[in-house]
C-alpha cells in the first residue's frame, strides 16, 4: 500500500532575540581623595550608570534585488507517494519577482516583496551572520497565497546579501523556491537576480520624428 502524507500545516520559524545587556556598576569613590580646605562638604559623582548604547547591526539599511521562482523539489520518504506533487507542472507562480527589505539597527527586519509568488510580507530577525524571516501573504485568503521563510547571508560585506525563498502554497501543493542576491540600497529597476546590472540598451529618444521631446538637430 503507498502511504499519502498529510498537506502541509503552517511554517513554524524560530527566531533568536538577543539578550539585553545590564547596567555597569556605578564607579566607587577614590580611596586617596582628600577633602579640599575650603571646608565645603565632598560632592557626589553625578556620572550615569547607565551602559553605553549598543554597536548597531552591520547590515542596517535598505537591501533589494529581484529573484526568479522555480518548481521546487520535495524530498519524501522512500514507499511515499503524493500524486499532486508528480502533476503539478510548475507553471503557476513560477517567474520573476521584487523584494526589498529593511534591517533596523537592532536586527528586526520587515520588508515586502511583489510578483510571480503574489504580493508578500517579511518579518524576522537579523544575527551576525544570518536573516531569518517568515514569508506571509498580503492576502492569505487568496488561491495564490503562498507562505514560507527567507532567509540571507552576507556575501560582500557591506554591499551585497546572498538570499533564498522557500514558500509553498495551494495546500502544499505548490512549491516554490528562488534564489538570489540583495544589493545594499532601494530597488533601482535595473539590477538582476545575481546582483549585476545589465548593459544600457540604445532607446528612441522621441516618438514620431520631430515632435515634443524629440532632440535637437546638431
Amino acid at each position: 500500500m503507498v502511504r499519502r502524507p498529510a498537506l502541509f500545516g503552517p511554517l513554524v520559524i524560530g527566531l533568536l532575540l538577543g539578550c539585553g545587556q545590564g547596567d555597569e556598576p556605578s564607579p566607587k569613590p577614590s580611596p586617596t581623595a582628600a577633602p579640599t580646605n575650603t571646608g565645603a562638604a565632598p560632592v557626589a559623582s553625578t556620572t550615569s550608570s547607565a551602559s553605553a548604547p549598543a554597536t548597531a547591526h552591520p547590515w542596517a539599511g535598505v537591501w533589494s534585488g529581484r529573484f526568479e521562482a522555480k518548481k521546487g523539489a520535495v524530498g519524501v520518504p522512500e514507499g511515499v507517494a503524493y500524486p499532486v506533487w508528480e502533476k503539478e507542472k510548475g507553471d503557476d507562480a513560477s517567474g520573476q519577482g521584487t523584494i526589498e527589505l529593511t534591517i533596523a539597527p537592532d536586527g528586526e527586519v520587515t520588508g515586502q516583496g511583489q510578483g510571480a509568488l503574489g504580493a508578500f510580507v517579511l518579518r524576522g530577525r537579523a544575527d551576525q551572520k544570518m536573516v531569518r524571516s517568515g514569508v506571509s501573504p498580503a492576502e492569505p485568503e487568496t488561491d495564490a497565497a503562498m507562505t514560507g521563510v527567507f532567509t540571507a547571508r552576507e556575501k560582500q560585506a557591506g554591499k551585497t546579501l546572498e538570499a533564498k525563498l522557500q514558500v509553498a502554497g495551494g495546500k502544499g501543493a505548490r512549491v516554490r523556491t528562488a534564489t538570489f542576491v540583495l544589493s545594499k540600497g532601494a530597488l533601482d529597476g535595473d539590477a538582476t537576480s545575481d546582483g549585476t546590472t545589465p548593459p544600457p540598451t540604445a532607446t528612441s529618444s522621441a516618438k514620431g520624428g520631430s515632435g515634443e521631446g524629440a532632440a535637437p538637430p546638431p
